[in-house]
């Protein structure tokens, strides 16, 4: 098979190589996939630059990506929950990562039936995303009437944040651009925010729970709209050393006598607000990817496709994810 290898880290796609690479068949608990389409994350950019090198268990060379689409071509010994020609969809885990290649082995347990409404571009635009979404939304028990906040409200994880605790009965605010307030409107955000013409903080007060995707002073400003015994879950909050490890990454030494130094800020705020603070780390699994294929397969969910590139075109699609130009998701499709 063809897979996208990364020969080693580096700022510019010259470090990329498409090319002919082996693939052992499925063991025990495990599935090889045929990929039809991968959706591309920022965290894919900064895997190539090598940002989280020290987390990862191994080394280039390997094969980027984690949000696929495809069809199940293999079982191994005792898996009973899937079968040859099964239309699924994973999040493959940054402890294996392997989803730009035409075909990729996978546990079972990260994998699961993807919606029956939705094709593979679209059903692979979800797992990472929609898997975040989930998991901050539990951390929060957000529920009917629940009064939460989502910045970037129309973008990859906020998208799917509003449009999960819109069914679950939230009234939600949401943070987007002047652009976008239909958008989120259409999402199910009741109060969309333009955040360049208001301060969330004085549209959005008393909040059961607010959800950071966007970091820095709109994290720290957060804490100003939640009430006390509330939740503020941060995608940009390092997570801890068990997490780390939780998902299969590595948490050495030296990082687990500085994740006190770098939270302790977002931990002092929070704090002073009588808040929670939950970093959010995204762990594969089925059992979240099959709520995500109810709530698209009941109420549906939406998600906004910029451009689909050949598969082999990984090094154009990575351009153009970070010119600033897309306005929705980038995909790499086979079909």
């Amino acid at each position: 098979m063809r897979a996208h290898v990364l020969t080693k880290y580096g700022k510019t796609n010259d470090v990329l190589r498409f090319v002919e690479h082996p693939l052992r068949p499925p063991g025990q608990g495990e599935v090889r996939i045929d990929v039809e389409a991968v959706a591309l994350n920022p965290v894919d950019v900064k895997t190539r630059e090598g940002e989280p090198k020290v987390l990862l268990p191994f080394a280039p060379p390997f094969v980027l990506g984690s949000d696929l689409a495809g069809t199940v071509v293999e079982v191994g010994a005792g898996v009973a929950n899937l079968r040859p020609g099964d239309p699924v969809y994973a999040y493959a885990g940054m402890d294996r990562m392997g989803a730009f290649a035409e075909s990729v082995v996978l546990p079972a347990s990260r994998v699961a039936r993807r919606p029956a409404n939705l094709g593979a571009v679209i059903a692979a635009c979800l797992p990472l995303p929609g898997l975040c979404a989930l998991q901050a939304l539990d951390a929060a028990g957000v529920g009917r009437g629940a009064r939460v906040l989502i910045h970037g409200g129309v973008g990859g994880v906020g998208g799917l944040a509003v449009q999960l605790a819109h069914q679950r009965g939230a009234e939600v605010y949401a943070t987007v651009g002047p652009r976008d307030l239909d958008r989120a409107r259409a999402l199910g955000a009741t109060h969309p925010i333009d955040y360049r013409e208001s301060r969330f903080e004085d549209a959005a007060r008393e909040l059961d729970f607010v959800f950071d995707t966007v970091g820095g002073d709109t994290l720290t400003r957060s804490f100003g709209a939640v009430r006390r015994g509330g939740v503020v879950a941060s995608l940009h909050v390092p997570p801890s050393a068990e997490a780390l490890r939780a998902a299969g990454l590595r948490a050495p030494w030296f990082l687990r006598a500085l994740l006190p130094l770098l939270t302790r800020k977002p931990r002092g705020l929070a704090a002073r607000a009588g808040a929670r603070l939950v970093p959010i780390l995204s762990v594969p699994g089925a059992a979240g990817l099959e709520s995500l294929t109810r709530a698209a397969e009941g109420a549906g969910l939406q998600v906004t496709i910029d451009r689909v590139f050949p598969f082999e075109a990984l090094a154009d699609a990575f351009a153009h994810l970070t010119s600033g130009a897309a306005r929705g998701r980038v995909v790499l499709g086979r079909r």
